[in-house]
């Protein structure tokens, strides 16, 4: 049995209970970093099958280091952490065409409800990527077809 690896870069929230009830799956391994530099993002990250990111940098050269990854999601809006130069992202954007990139959306919000949602969203985009291999329910990027292994089943 496959069993694929998620990391949480890093988060504020006193823990990840949100994130363990919605990844809790045989198949799934969940895997709490702390990172704060893009060298510790590459060095928890480079062989999981996906993150989820609330501040810990992840720029281009980041997310061609690694390995298998698959999906990124990330806490709130990621124009401060994932390299996106405008919010909206721009049509030409590189990360628009990139394969090994899904972005999903953000929203402006803040409270304990909203921040509960954006957790088990997060955490449900990359278990649905992984386990179900489907593209996540709110996906940016949707006229791109990165991972056409999820139609077919094959990591």
């Amino acid at each position: 049995m496959t069993r694929w690896k998620v990391v949480v870069t890093d988060w504020e929230y006193d823990d990840l209970r949100y994130e363990e009830q919605v990844l809790h799956h045989d198949s799934l391994e969940l895997i709490p970093a702390r990172c704060r530099t893009k060298e510790e993002v590459v060095a928890a990250c480079r062989d999981v099958d996906g993150i989820i990111n609330q501040y810990a940098p992840i720029n281009r050269k980041v997310i061609e280091a690694l390995e298998k990854c698959q999906v990124i999601a990330r806490y709130g809006v990621g124009v401060d952490t994932i390299d996106l130069e405008t919010e909206p992202i721009r049509p030409d954007h590189p990360f628009l065409s990139m394969e090994n990139v899904l972005l999903t959306p953000h929203v402006a919000w803040y409270s304990e409800e909203a921040s509960s949602d954006m957790r088990r969203k997060a955490a449900a985009a990359v278990r649905d990527v992984l386990l179900k291999r489907e593209y996540p329910k709110y996906l940016v990027n949707r006229s791109v077809k990165p991972l056409a292994s999820l139609t077919n089943g094959k990591r």
